[in-house]
């Protein structure tokens, strides 16, 4: 728990130094801008790399989810609601997956989870999607807590990261609307 405590404030240190030092250093010479952009700038097609893994990694991750949604997310499962409501001393347990314990009212809340994750993988409005994954992913990993292991973590960790840079520049459907409106 400490350093798992350590690593969130390291990389919370980490972006408010960046954004503090891309707001005060407008980099009034060349040679600064230079090396300004060599230490911090993105290649844009890297970016996108990043987006496509990303949209493949959370699709898979709703697939499965929604394969297993019977064992771990339904009343008739290993973790009903009752159960989870008993026995999890949290404050914060609410979540959309707990309005109802029904297995296909379940997979069809998956839904939205695996088109904004098919959204992403494609580019088509991006920062909406990487927002809806978001959102969806922290929901389920809130009412499944007990089979979650250190990568879902780090997927909310990357899902956050996405949120600040630019995942639409290349290659996704967002760059070509663009183009084509220009």
């Amino acid at each position: 728990q400490r350093s798992k405590d350590l690593v969130e404030r390291f990389f919370w240190a980490a972006m408010v130094i960046m954004i503090t030092l891309s707001l005060l250093l407008p980099a009034p010479n060349q040679a600064l801008r230079a090396l300004f952009k060599s230490l911090f700038g993105m290649d844009p097609r890297s970016l996108a790399f990043y987006r496509v893994c990303m949209g493949l990694l959370l699709f898979e991750d709703a697939a499965y989810r929604m394969h297993y949604s019977w064992d771990f997310l339904s009343d008739e499962g290993w973790w009903p609601r009752q159960m989870y409501l008993e026995n999890d001393d949290r404050e914060y347990w609410m979540t959309i997956y707990m309005a109802t314990g029904k297995n296909w009212c379940l997979r069809l809340m998956l839904l939205p989870y695996l088109m904004a994750s098919l959204f992403v993988l494609v580019g088509y409005k991006t920062r909406l999607a990487i927002l809806m994954a978001h959102f969806q992913c922290a929901q389920l990993h809130t009412r499944s807590s007990l089979v979650l292991s250190g990568a879902d973590v780090m997927l909310r960790m990357l899902l956050l990261y996405s949120h600040f840079v630019p995942l639409d520049l290349r290659y996704s459907v967002d760059a070509e609307l663009r183009r084509l409106a220009a």
